[in-house]
């Protein structure tokens, strides 16, 4: 069962991750606390499955991006693409241990995503 559907799941990652977000305009910073990591550098496997992931930052930020693009109107998807363009939009990932050290930090001009070109090519046909 998913942990969003499964409570006890969610009390456990509750406990396990914080997450806190911060606007310092133009950055977006997405924390990810992970209050009983005590290490210093993230495990071999964790930091592997980070970044086979590829860009997480894209791939995360575009999902949420096309579900608004497929409820909005053609006018309002190319405000904000070219709102993220103008203004350099970018968004930052930062994970840290129990003591807030960082132990990866990504950070991504959203329009320089393949997504983001998607996006404009699907708005132009």
């Amino acid at each position: 069962m998913p942990a969003l559907l499964n409570p006890e799941l969610n009390k456990m990652n509750d406990k396990f991750m914080d997450a806190e977000f911060m606007v310092i305009y133009p950055t977006m910073i997405f924390y990810l606390d992970m209050n009983f990591f005590k290490g210093t550098t993230l495990p071999p496997e964790a930091k592997k499955s980070i970044t086979n992931q590829g860009k997480m930052i894209c791939q995360t930020m575009f999902a949420k991006l096309n579900q608004q693009f497929n409820v909005t109107s053609n006018r309002e998807t190319k405000m904000v693409l070219d709102l993220l363009q103008s203004e350099k939009i970018t968004a930052e990932i930062k994970i840290r241990n129990a003591f807030g050290q960082d132990l990866y930090t990504e950070k991504q001009l959203l329009s320089s995503c393949p997504e983001y070109s998607t996006a404009v090519y699907n708005l132009n046909q």
